[in-house]
């Protein structure tokens, strides 16, 4: 059975707290006349961000996520991209990802050591907190990194974001 599990975005620029709504009621829409709502809720992660470089001129969709039948041991997942809860030190922001990320996985019977793929969206230098705070999870995963991807968060003030999956295969086309 093949399902779609994910979605990434980019936008043109972050937006406002209220402007961010605006945008996720044309999306939320815009899924729901695709078919995609499940029992009254949206089922498929989302990461949205804004490209430092080479900017989209409109929200554009990056990637999409979908299952398809597998006689792989490990269960499949796709978490959304996570922004810090508040601003403050890359540290604390860090942090405060990694603990809302941590608790996801623990809902769904998961741990960092399962994720195939860990991408960062950001623009703060914070390479050795990566490495002490989010690698160190990791143990045989180190050896797959982090994507970095110079964006911010879709809402102007937030300044980091994360998302993570587990797949099986990943496909990458050309542009």
């Amino acid at each position: 059975m093949l399902a779609i599990t994910g979605f990434e975005l980019r936008i043109p620029a972050p937006f406002s707290r209220s402007a961010f709504g605006s945008f996720n009621e044309g999306y939320i829409a815009h899924l729901q006349a695709l078919g995609l709502e499940v029992d009254g809720l949206m089922p498929a992660a989302r990461t949205n961000v804004a490209p430092a470089e080479d900017a989209v001129t409109e929200p554009s969709v990056h990637a999409f996520t979908y299952t398809a039948p597998s006689t792989r041991d490990r269960t499949a997942f796709v978490l959304a991209g996570v922004a810090e809860e508040h601003p403050g030190d890359v540290a604390s922001m860090l942090e405060s990802i990694v603990r809302q990320l941590t608790g996801r996985l623990a809902e769904i019977g998961r741990s960092w050591e399962d994720a195939t793929a860990i991408q960062l969206y950001g623009l703060e230098d914070m390479q050795g907190l990566l490495v002490d705070r989010v690698l160190k999870r990791l143990r045989h995963g180190v050896v797959q990194g982090i994507y970095w991807y110079p964006s911010l968060p879709p809402i102007d003030d937030l300044k980091l974001e994360i998302d993570l999956r587990s797949a099986g295969t990943q496909l990458v086309l050309p542009v």
